[in-house]
């Protein structure tokens, strides 16, 4: 959408995109704020892909807190799978500075004046 990044910062849990300006079309905003857990589920489902096609016992979630974690290669897949199910979902929380609390603006900027939403 020609929206300049000043900087990407990339932190252990994930990467955030500093743009020069927020795009004025809602439409814009929402695209750009859905592009980063959207790109957490592609990654997901084809982790998640690639260890069911590997026939194992691939994700135990409660093995992270039991201590009791395989490192077989379907089950790092499966790991990898789970953790960006989990980022997707706490992005997509409707607060700042996640990337929820842009849809949520985006989607308010349709129905109402930019500086309301």
């Amino acid at each position: 959408f020609g929206v300049p990044v000043q900087q990407i910062v990339l932190l252990p849990i994930g990467g955030v995109a500093q743009l020069k300006h927020i795009p004025r079309n809602p439409i814009q905003e929402f695209v750009i704020a859905v592009a980063g857990p959207a790109v957490n589920i592609f990654i997901a489902l084809l982790m998640g892909l690639v260890a069911f096609v590997s026939k194992s016992a691939w994700l135990n979630p409660l093995a992270i807190l039991t201590g009791n974690i395989t490192l077989s290669f379907a089950s790092i897949m499966g790991y990898i799978f789970l953790y960006n199910i989990v980022l997707a979902l706490f992005n997509m929380l409707p607060a700042f500075p996640m990337d929820g609390g842009r849809v949520l603006r985006a989607l308010l900027a349709m129905r109402l004046d930019y500086g309301k939403a």
